[in-house]
């Protein structure tokens, strides 16, 4: 037992441990660390009765939460039933006085306790009955929100897949509670509410009062409606939903269920509760758990008169709030009723809403509402989605609705999307007139939701609303041209670059999202391009303001950059829907009438052509005025991505003059853009995207150096320097790391032999040299050395069999020793490199990328290794040695911490493995071992590809010593040698390897198995061994159950030789998959 003076003790160390000072935590951590261990159980327990300092009890719950959930068969069964009872106990007489972090540390440990032994003990499938029986007491409120807090952490930890089981046996248990118990739950809680309601409907107050009563019933109501909420939703089949969405999935609730929904009040209930309640945080619960009950599966009901009683309810639940506005002055109130809006419409058809008898009064209401909800500019921004979302889903819902059925949406769709159009040209001239409203331009996510929803509603009535949007837009863009011409207030200036970027965003939606309308396609051309002309209208603008507003920063100005955003948004509308390979008439032999319109009303002729030419000078544009605003660059290069990478967008660019003056003058000269320190990226895409316009066409070599000639002047700089002091000047620095960006977007576009040929051919003899000279001087350069690696690494790679030479060329040869040669220049000078602050930015980025590049070389196929075996040339040897000892020197938790690090490491595993075994097996013991190591301890990682990787790189090794030892090669005597020195390595693997198919979730079983034959083929009697261990482990003293693992494991080997033939490791694969199952059934 513990003394007073030791309990004291504990109780500062508790307080230590969860303090803000690091030194006395860590000790803290040091000296409790001792109660991890089982034998310190009682202990834990004696703390709950001795202490009462929060931070002592929340340690103690929290430690045994650990042991049970570690050490769950180490309890017996008594012990179990013990620790829950006392716990029980425990809360129902302290629960409501202790902190609430640590009656929650509690409320989970008995959670975990219940699913745990849910399958084990009737007395806990009975615990949720017995807490009902117990706890939840009309005469003691207090009493019954304990009750109700345990009953939700019960239904937490069933939801929640925890490390002690399987996904498997976490839904056989799920599953089991679903069907016994949660139904239970669910009606106590709609009990305990109906209580509340009548006391409150007794005292006729509302809850918000200050009387104890009130108080009581609100925190009552509150646990109710959070236990409500937990059990709708619960994993009803095991699917594990995204919960960071903020839509709800259909709820697939039991059919048990179905008479709480279709028979009883419930819905009056939440209604009557929403109608009764003061407190605007539990109106809120109450629409949450509206929003979940509308969405239950349309098979629930029993037919299409019990579905439509229930809509019915809701129709006529949202038309009362409707009327009186009741809770909708909360914010978060008013949020969670659009929120219900929307939803009611995605699980119900529109049929069903037109026979619903409040439906008329519902939608006009509704219509109301909306209008109104724009207009409050303050809290629309939040909540606009959730309305347009309704009305575009009833817009949807139209082409299906019956004949004999009227919607009534044409009388309010048109002035809908019209209001919407209005208040967003209100919210401009609010965010331009006062610098503290939040502009929504700026949250890209809402804008786009938005977006998505609006053209629906546009295209309902496309003639009326089409109107409505040049009505609005003509007279901003007259206002614009005025003054971008005379010299007005900047601040009127911004707000009409305000309006004019809601226009533009609003048409490049219609545009680019073509719904069926009410006009004929040719008449929804018409009006697409009368909207169009607008826009592009308006493009040649923006010069002539940046020209003439000279004397302001225009850099600076947002409203500006919002409008080039809108802008760069239409245009990439625009050429989806009318240039690109997904448009309706794009090379279709009748022309489309938009361009007819476009031609009529700004004389464009040339039909797609020079509307293209439009946006390619736009892009150009861009690329030079908005150089130091990386948003722009960046969504400017997504634009010329984007039309360069449609075949027919792309066809259609090449034969613009335009662009070939891109391919001829492309030059920071021209486009500024490229002296950028925080456009690197870009540089990249941009020659990336310029060679696919490039490789377009016919072209020869001597269009290839044509294009290339405008980099030939900085890279004959960069070869002409030999002093290494000169080669250190940050002049230099900066050029060589735009140079290798640029190269690399160019090798990035060669995807095939020739063109890969024409960049060889100008780039290895003449200026690889600058990248060796580069690894010399710049090798403590993070950023020198990452633009450099990284085009090393893509120059390379040969993706589409693209490095392919005639046979008696050296260049594949060439290509590996020049690369060994940079990698172990920069390896060997990194090795002495100190770490200063980032460890990845400054050293394990760049032998992330070395692996990568050796990986890439090793695995290319243009390169005979043998050859420098067989000519005794070290080129081979030394960049493995480099690169591997450069991998090795990384901690293996760091290895593990940074995903692509990872991948790299195991990557270049596998690819040494599969052809390079013999030299692997070369390096001194201890690297050989760490190595091993390495693979043991990563065949248990989560992602599925790389432990595959692992085990292939396993399997190829352990081969290799199979077929070597057969012949008592020098190899096998070599690699004999290496394992002495850690004679368990191939027992510990078998060991893991078994232990990952009987317990985890692997879905790698194939790989695994092609292993575990090899290390049972080299090592029989271990696996005997091994095997009479598994039993025991599994089976116990019950002799049933050793019956039946034995029998599984004589399964196992059935038919199955000692020997590694193809048609051998099929069997024991197949054999693998029902040894699993047999023994996971007996577990």
């Amino acid at each position: 037992m513990m003394s007073q003076e030791d309990l004291v003790k504990f109780e500062s160390l508790c307080r230590s441990i969860y303090g803000q000072v690091e030194s006395e935590r860590k000790e803290a951590e040091r000296q409790l660390h001792m109660f991890q261990k089982l034998e310190n159980y009682p202990k834990l327990i004696m703390i709950f009765d001795a202490s009462a300092d929060p931070h002592a009890l929340f340690f103690a719950a929290s430690q045994i939460t650990k042991m049970i959930t570690n050490n769950w068969n180490s309890f017996s069964a008594e012990k179990k039933t013990d620790l829950r009872n006392y716990l029980l106990n425990y809360l129902a007489k302290r629960g409501i006085e202790i902190p609430k972090f640590v009656s929650s540390e509690l409320l989970k440990l008995v959670g975990r306790l219940t699913k745990l032994g849910w399958l084990e003990d009737q007395q806990n499938r009975d615990l949720p009955e017995q807490i009902k029986k117990y706890f939840i007491q009309v005469t003691n409120p207090q009493l019954s929100i304990v009750g109700l807090r345990i009953l939700n952490s019960i239904i937490e930890e069933m939801n929640t897949l925890t490390t002690r089981k399987s996904l498997t046996q976490h839904r056989k248990i799920a599953v089991s509670f679903r069907d016994l118990a949660l139904r239970g739950i669910f009606e106590t809680s709609l009990f305990t509410l109906k209580d509340v309601l009548r006391s409150l409907s007794g005292m006729g107050l509302n809850i918000g009062g200050m009387n104890n009563n009130l108080q009581a019933n609100e925190a009552l109501c509150q646990e109710a409606l959070e236990l409500t909420l937990s059990c709708l939703k619960f994993d009803f089949v095991g699917i594990f939903p995204d919960e960071s969405s903020e839509d709800v999935g259909t709820i697939q609730i039991p059919g048990a269920w179905r008479p709480l929904f279709e028979e009883s009040d419930t819905l009056e209930l939440f209604w009557n509760l929403y109608s009764t309640l003061g407190n605007p945080k539990l109106r809120k619960d109450v629409l949450q758990i509206l929003v979940l009950l509308c969405s239950v599966r349309r098979s629930l009901f029993t037919g299409d008169d019990e579905r439509k009683d229930f809509l019915s309810k809701f129709i006529d639940g949202m038309s009362g709030v409707l009327k009186t506005r009741f809770g909708l002055d909360d914010q978060d109130t008013y949020n969670e009723f659009c929120r219900l809006l929307a939803r009611i419409k995605s699980n119900f058809q529109l049929n069903e809403f037109v026979v619903c008898k409040g439906y008329v009064q519902w939608l006009d209401l509704s219509a109301t509402f909306s209008q109104e909800s724009f207009k409050s500019l303050e809290w629309s921004n939040q909540s606009v989605y959730y309305i347009l979302n309704l009305w575009s889903r009833l817009v949807a819902s139209k082409p299906y609705l019956k004949a004999e059925h009227e919607s009534y949406l044409d009388k309010y769709v048109p002035e809908i999307s019209k209001q919407y159009t209005i208040s967003r040209l209100e919210y401009a001239s609010l965010c331009a007139s006062d610098d503290s409203v939040e502009n929504p331009l700026e949250h890209k996510e809402n804008l786009d939701e938005q977006l998505d929803a609006i053209p629906q509603l546009i295209h309902f009535d496309y003639k009326v609303s089409g109107q409505h949007l040049t009505e609005l837009f003509d007279p901003v863009l007259q206002m614009y041209i005025e003054a971008v011409n005379t010299n007005i207030p900047i601040q009127s200036l911004n707000e009409l670059e305000l309006k004019l970027t809601w226009l533009t965003y609003i048409v490049g939606s219609v545009i680019g999202k073509r719904y069926v309308s009410s006009l004929s396609v040719e008449e929804a051309e018409l009006l697409d391009g009368t909207l169009s002309a607008r826009i592009l209208r308006l493009i040649p603008l923006i010069d002539i303001r940046i020209k003439n507003y000279s004397h302001t920063n225009y850099l600076r100005d947002t409203s500006l950059q919002h409008l080039e955003f809108s802008l760069l948004y239409f245009m990439k509308s625009f050429k989806k829907s009318y240039l690109g390979d997904a448009s309706g008439s794009v090379g279709n032999s009748s022309t489309p009438k938009i361009f007819t319109r476009l031609y009529e009303l700004l004389n464009i002729a040339g039909e797609q052509l020079q509307v293209l030419n439009i946006f390619i000078g736009k892009i150009a544009s861009n690329l030079k005025v908005w150089a130091r605003v990386d948003n722009i660059v960046t969504e400017t290069m997504s634009l010329f991505d984007d039309i360069a990478s449609g075949y027919l967008s792309a066809k259609l660019a090449s034969k613009l003059e335009t662009t070939r003056y891109l391919l001829l003058n492309h030059g920071p000269e021209n486009f500024p853009f490229l002296n950028e320190i925080t456009n690197l990226r870009q540089r990249t895409a941009f020659y990336k995207t310029l060679c696919k316009l490039l490789f377009l066409q016919n072209y020869t070599e001597d269009d290839f150096l044509s294009f290339i000639k405008p980099l030939e002047s900085v890279s004959d700089r960069l070869n002409a320097i030999d002093n290494p002091e000169v080669f250190k000047q940050e002049g230099v620095k900066n050029a060589l790391i735009g140079w290798c960006r640029d190269l690399r977007g160019i090798v990035i576009g060669c995807n095939n032999k020739r063109t890969y040929t024409f960049f060889f051919d100008w780039f290895f003899d003449k200026y690889s040299s600058i990248l060796e000279k580069a690894a010399q001087v710049w090798y403590d350069n993070q950023f020198v050395m990452n633009s450099l690696l990284k085009f090393l690494a893509d120059f390379v790679l040969n993706k589409n069999q693209r490095i392919c030479f005639s046979y008696s060329s050296p260049h594949g040869i060439l290509i590996f020793k020049k690369t060994s040669s940079i990698l172990t220049n920069y390896g060997q000078r990194l090795q002495n490199v100190p770490i200063r602050e980032k460890a990845y930015d400054e050293k394990y980025k760049g032998i992330c990328t070395s692996m990568n590049i050796l990986s890439r070389c090793l695995a290319g196929k243009y390169c005979n290794f043998g050859v420098f075996d067989l000519y005794k040339d070290p080129s081979l040897n030394e960049v493995l040695n480099t690169v591997l000892r450069l991998a090795l020197s990384i901690p293996y938790s760091e290895i593990m911490a940074y995903p692509k690090l990872c991948r790299a490491y195991y990557g270049l595993m596998e690819t040494l493995f599969q052809e390079h075994t013999h030299t692997i097996i070369k390096f001194e013991t201890p690297i050989f071992l760490q190595i091993l190591k390495s693979l043991e301890e990563g065949v248990s990682i989560e992602d599925l590809g790389l432990s595959s990787q692992i085990c292939a790189a396993l399997d190829n090794l352990f081969t290799f010593y199979y077929t070597q030892a057969k012949k008592n090669t020098p190899d096998a005597q070599l690699l004999a040698s290496h394992l002495k020195q850690n004679i368990d390595l191939i027992p510990n693997m078998l060991s893991q390897f078994f232990r990952i198919i009987i317990l985890e979730e692997c879905g790698n079983q194939w790989s695994l198995s092609r292993t575990m034959l090899v290390l049972i083929v080299l090592n029989p009697p271990f696996y005997e061994t091994l095997k009479q261990g598994i039993i025991n482990s599994v089976a116990g003293n019950d002799p049933e159950r050793i019956t039946k693992v034995r029998e599984a494991f004589d399964k196992l080997m059935d038919g199955v030789e000692m020997n590694l033939e193809s048609k051998n490791r099929d069997k024991f694969t197949g054999n693998l998959i029902t040894f699993r199952q047999d023994v996971r059934n007996v577990l």
